[in-house]
């Protein structure tokens, strides 16, 4: 499922939306104050330009695994 975000400068918010199905026409009212939404790019759709570092022992590039497990523990807090 997409991950569609919209960003509202009335309310100076990003709102993130999950489809069943691939819309790029669609554009969303603001959930708070029914402005105009405007579309983003996904971090995750954006491209850096730089390469790609070496995957690490978990399969991640760039994991710190001690940093990891601290802010597992404040989420489980």
């Amino acid at each position: 499922m997409p991950i569609y975000e919209f960003y509202c400068a009335a309310c100076n918010t990003v709102y993130r939306f999950i489809s069943r199905k691939v819309n790029t026409d669609k554009v969303p009212g603001c959930p708070k104050c029914a402005g105009k939404l405007k579309r983003m790019i996904s971090q995750f759709a954006t491209i850096s330009g730089k390469k790609e570092e070496a995957a690490g022992a978990e399969g991640m590039p760039g994991l710190d695994a001690a940093k990891m497990e601290k802010a597992m523990a404040m989420l489980a807090g």
